[in-house]
C-alpha cells in the first residue's frame, strides 16, 4: 500500500476471511420434509384421464364407469380422480406398476427396497362406512411366481392394505400386512402407535375434507426382522414401527423371490359388501419417492457465486 494513503493494514490475527458458499440449497437436498427427494411416479390427473393405472391386468381406471376424472372436487390443479359407489355397489381398483414388476415388458430393474408413497383423499360428505372395511390402497411386491397355497390376491408376494376400519357408519384409519409366510398367520398389523393414537384411541376418519396420507417402507433383510412402517396424515406421524417381517425368503412351498422390491400401488376401494348409499371417494396428488416427501414447502434458493468478505 502506497506511503501516505491514509490506510493502514489491519493487524495480523485480525483479519478474517469469511468464504460463504451456496449450500442452501445442498441442505435442501438432504432435509426429509423438502420435498426435493427422488420422486420416481406422481400423477395428479392434470392430463384429465387415468392411463397411468390403466397399464395392469389386476385393475385399470379407464373403461370403467366407477372412474370418473372430473374437475369439481379436487385437493389442487384442475382435476382429481373420483370413484363413485351406487347404493350396493361394490368396490373396484386401479393398479401402477413400477421398477422390477415382471408384468412390465421391459423393466428399468430398480429395486426399490425402500420407498415413500404420498396422495391426498377424500370422503364425500356423509360418507357410510359401515359396509366392513373399506380398503384405500394396496402396496406391495409382485415377484417371479403366484401364490395360490395362501390367502389373498396370489398374484402378490406380499403387501400392505390402508383402509377404514368401521364401527357403524363411522369409520378410522388403519393397516394391516399379508407376509405369505404361512396359510395362517401371514396377517400382521400396523395400527397407528405415535402421536397418542392406538387401539383405545383411533384416528377417526372425518368425511367432506382432504386428508394428505403418506406411508414410508423399508424391506426386512433375509431373515431378519427389521422392516420399517411409518405413516403421516397431514405431516402428523400416526403410526412407526421398525420390526415388520414383510417377507420371508422361498422355501419350495411359500416365501418371496428377495431380488424384487416394492413395485406395484393400487387404488383399491373395495368394499365387504354393497355400498350402504350413493357416496364418493376422491384422490389426488399421488407421489412415489425414494425420500420422505412431507406436507411442508421451504424456499427454493437459487446458489449464487461464493464470495470473499473482508471483516476487519
Amino acid at each position: 500500500m502506497p506511503p501516505g494513503s491514509g490506510q493502514h493494514d489491519p493487524p495480523k490475527g485480525t483479519c478474517m476471511r469469511i468464504t460463504f458458499v451456496a449450500l442452501a440449497g445442498l441442505l435442501l437436498l438432504s432435509n426429509p420434509g423438502s420435498g426435493m427427494g427422488q420422486v420416481i411416479f406422481e400423477e395428479g390427473f392434470e392430463s384429465g384421464n387415468g392411463a397411468s393405472f390403466s397399464g395392469s391386468s389386476y385393475g385399470s381406471i379407464t373403461g370403467n364407469p366407477q372412474y370418473i376424472v372430473q374437475s369439481s372436487v379436487r385437493a389442487a390443479g384442475n382435476y382429481a380422480l373420483q370413484h363413485h359407489f351406487n347404493l350396493g355397489q361394490g368396490g373396484s381398483f386401479a393398479t401402477k406398476l413400477f421398477g422390477d414388476n415382471p408384468e412390465i415388458s421391459n423393466p428399468n430393474n430398480n429395486h426399490y427396497q425402500e420407498l415413500y408413497v404420498q396422495f391426498k383423499l377424500r370422503y364425500s360428505e356423509g360418507y357410510d362406512f359401515s359396509a366392513g372395511n373399506n380398503k384405500i390402497m394396496i402396496i406391495g411386491t409382485e415377484d417371479d411366481r403366484r401364490h395360490d397355497a395362501i390367502c389373498c390376491n396370489p398374484w402378490v408376494a406380499s403387501y400392505n392394505t390402508l383402509y377404514i376400519a368401521n364401527s357403524g357408519s363411522s369409520g378410522s384409519f388403519n393397516v394391516e400386512g399379508n407376509n405369505k409366510r404361512a396359510p395362517t398367520g401371514q396377517w400382521y398389523g400396523l395400527s397407528p402407535n405415535r402421536s397418542g393414537y392406538g387401539n383405545t384411541n383411533p384416528f377417526i376418519t372425518e368425511t367432506g375434507r382432504w386428508y394428505t396420507i403418506e406411508v414410508h417402507i423399508r424391506l426386512n433383510d433375509l431373515n431378519q426382522s427389521n422392516g420399517i412402517f411409518e405413516m403421516w396424515i397431514d405431516g402428523i406421524k400416526i403410526s412407526e414401527y421398525t420390526n415388520v417381517t414383510y417377507r420371508i425368503p422361498w422355501d419350495g412351498t411359500v416365501g418371496s423371490n428377495f431380488n424384487y422390491g416394492v413395485n406395484f400401488v393400487m387404488l383399491s376401494s373395495y368394499l365387504n359388501s354393497g355400498s350402504p348409499q350413493a357416496q364418493d371417494i376422491f384422490y389426488d396428488d399421488i407421489k412415489i419417492s425414494t425420500t420422505h416427501i412431507g406436507t411442508g414447502s421451504l424456499p427454493v434458493l437459487t446458489p449464487s457465486s461464493p464470495k470473499i468478505l473482508r471483516v476487519d
